[in-house]
């Protein structure tokens, strides 16, 4: 049996399990250098593979003679970024972004200078990973969100109640509120000012 992933690489050290469909004969290889060799009595088998106990693949094998079956690992040494931005799309760096999904190890790491945290050798799937992010010093998540996982990809996740302003976090709500006051004085201000050189102006006239 020959184990690969992404580039036709061999992955070492993963586990080939085979029985048979019926659920009788079973038998198990490590690989090496991405080939497990098993000597099996002819009939028909499921063959699985697994790395440190996650399933990668499998497939069905009919066994009548000498065999070379490939199977290719699709979501196994995926690479995986996830850029951090507010809610103006700034990019938000040294953030805390986790990826978890059930049966699988937690990933961690920081968002760098462009907001992005990058995530190498991971295992996909078909089920969602659920990205949480962290802003520096806060235990409780700024953001949620999940994402199909099934390639190497960048991710996105936008912080929608926060807004970076000279390297501080604003939340929205505050910088709409002191929008909306400033343009209410703005405007009160041109009035006034439009009220004064009329009123001046007509003095003038007179």
């Amino acid at each position: 049996v020959n184990v690969t992933y992404a580039g036709n690489l061999p992955i070492n050290n993963a586990a080939v399990k085979i029985q048979e469909i019926m659920g009788g004969l079973y038998y198990e290889a490590n690989t090496a250098d991405g080939l497990a060799t098993l000597e099996c009595t002819f009939g028909k088998y499921r063959a699985k593979v697994y790395v440190e106990g996650i399933k990668l693949n499998e497939t069905s094998v009919e066994l009548f003679q000498n065999r070379n079956v490939s199977i290719y690992c699709k979501y196994y040494g995926l690479n995986v970024s996830v850029r951090v931005v507010d809610y103006f799309g700034q990019s938000i760096p040294n953030v805390n972004v986790t990826l978890k999904r059930e049966g699988l190890p937690q990933y961690s790491g920081l968002t760098g200078s462009n907001g992005v945290a990058t995530f190498n050798n991971i295992i996909g799937g078909k089920e969602n990973t659920q990205i949480t992010v962290y802003l520096a010093g806060q235990t409780q998540p700024c953001a949620v969100r999940t994402s199909l996982v099934d390639e190497s990809k960048t991710i996105e996740v936008r912080i929608e109640k926060y807004v970076v302003l000279a390297g501080f976090f604003v939340k929205t709500s505050y910088l709409a509120t002191v929008i909306i006051i400033l343009a209410t004085v703005i405007l009160i201000l041109l009035i006034e000012i439009y009220r004064t050189r009329r009123v001046k102006k007509l003095k003038g006239s007179s």
